[in-house]
């Protein structure tokens, strides 16, 4: 029998090109989410995210493991990424 995971190279890399598209549900889920927040106090935390994972970015170049995001606020982490995505298909553009 042959297992799938036989033939997956473990060193395969996603093209960065070629992600001109967008998941509009997702965003529409995201805006719905947000709706939830005030504007100021989201704009805030967005920053604080960009800011701790640009921040993580470096130190994980440099050779250390530091958390990407701030536990504590889980949920504006995990809509970065999901817009993130939904506006480009991978993770960093922003």
């Amino acid at each position: 029998m042959i297992c799938v995971m036989d033939l997956v190279d473990p060193s395969w890399t996603a093209p960065r090109a070629g992600h001109d598209w967008r998941e509009e549900d997702i965003l529409a889920a995201t805006t719905w989410l947000k709706s939830f927040v005030k504007r100021d106090d989201w704009e805030r935390r967005m920053e604080k995210v960009r800011s701790n994972y640009d921040a993580a970015r470096v130190n994980l170049h440099g050779g250390r493991l530091v958390p990407l995001f701030d536990e504590r606020d889980a949920i504006a982490w995990l809509i970065f990424q999901a817009e993130d995505f939904a506006r480009s298909g991978y993770i960093g553009t922003l």
